[in-house]
């Protein structure tokens, strides 16, 4: 049976149908039907010919919708089935309508059907990192409140700095982005070499929001004691702790050796460098990463400008050296050290 809204569609179609051919008749040209009814010419054209062979019958909608196959007891079966899970597809609901109730429906839109009345709808996968482990997320974000908020008033006095700092590997890739273009026209940028990058370390003051920033050939130990020495002179004669990820050389190697040279047997407080680790496979809990992906949404934004890499390099370093942040993110660690817990 249809619906008032069924009716009023049809009403509309039939009649704007009608009123093309009798304009038509009346001496309307194609091109003012076409404007006045907001019609293509095709439209009209098929009309006026159909009427011509059969008449004002020809106007009708004869569509009646489809009968379905399921029963109300086995759609609302199946409905049920599908909201149980948190993920479903096309084949998935195929196959359990046919195991089930040995039906195929002929197209597929009757499958879409199902899934969208069950609330599914089609969205793009996130992805995630099966290795994370959401308590010692939990965990750690305490360990580190707990540590910045011991030492906070070394830290609001400006004798302990706090940096959180990342490397990022800027491709050729991380800045391609949108752009207004002629419809059914690839829109095509030159790239010469894709596999080049550009390797940069970055670190933000928790306190400051200032961010520094300096670009190198690779993420590795001898790179990673040269940029800590770089921040040491941009804070001299204080003491440093650095939040970060566990890589390999932020740990071992080269660097290891040259924070065991600087610290010596001095005690823990006194260090010159305190390096504190994120929790494993949570960047997240990085402010860094945000940092990062403001640079890059700045080239994909931009990306017409940077034809070269180098081009790409000089924007992406230009956009974030010497600038300062202030966000959600980075909030939260600086209030572990302005609040008590």
């Amino acid at each position: 049976m249809k619906s008032d809204i069924d009716i009023l569609i049809a009403g509309s179609l039939e009649t704007k149908r009608a009123l093309a051919v009798k304009m038509c008749l009346l001496g309307y040209s194609i091109s003012e039907i076409s404007k006045l009814l907001n019609v293509s010419d095709g439209f009209i054209k098929k009309w006026r010919a159909l009427y011509n062979k059969g008449g004002a019958v020809c106007f009708r909608v004869c569509y009646k919708g489809r009968i379905g196959l399921l029963t109300n007891d086995q759609m609302q079966s199946t409905l049920e089935y599908v909201k149980s899970k948190s993920t479903f597809g096309l084949l998935d609901i195929i196959a359990y309508i046919r195991d089930t109730y040995g039906i195929e429906f002929k197209s597929k839109q009757s499958y879409y059907d199902i899934l969208s009345n069950a609330g599914m709808s089609w969205k793009k996968t996130e992805k995630i990192n099966p290795k994370k482990d959401e308590a010692k997320v939990i965990l750690k974000k305490e360990e580190i409140k707990k540590k910045l908020n011991d030492r906070k008033e070394e830290i609001q006095s400006g004798e302990l700095v706090v940096l959180m700092e990342d490397e990022c590997h800027l491709h050729w890739g991380d800045s391609l982005g949108y752009v207004w273009a002629l419809r059914n026209k690839k829109t095509k940028v030159p790239i010469l070499n894709e596999k080049e990058r550009q390797t940069y370390y970055g670190a933000v003051n928790c306190l400051t929001g200032d961010f520094h920033i300096f670009p190198y050939s690779a993420g590795n130990g001898e790179n990673t004691v040269d940029y800590v020495k770089k921040i040491l002179k941009i804070y001299e004669n204080k003491k440093i702790m650095i939040l970060w990820d566990g890589a390999s050389y932020h740990r071992f190697s080269a660097f290891r050796d040259y924070l065991s040279e600087l610290n010596r047997d001095l005690p823990p407080e006194k260090w010159q460098i305190t390096c504190e680790l994120f929790a494993p496979n949570a960047p997240e809990q990085n402010p860094v990463e945000d940092i990062w992906l403001q640079g890059k949404n700045f080239l994909r934004k931009n990306f017409v400008e940077y034809n070269t890499f180098s081009k790409v390099k000089k924007g992406f370093l230009s956009f974030l050296q010497n600038r300062n942040f202030n966000f959600k993110k980075l909030i939260m660690y600086k209030d572990f050290i302005t609040y008590s817990i």
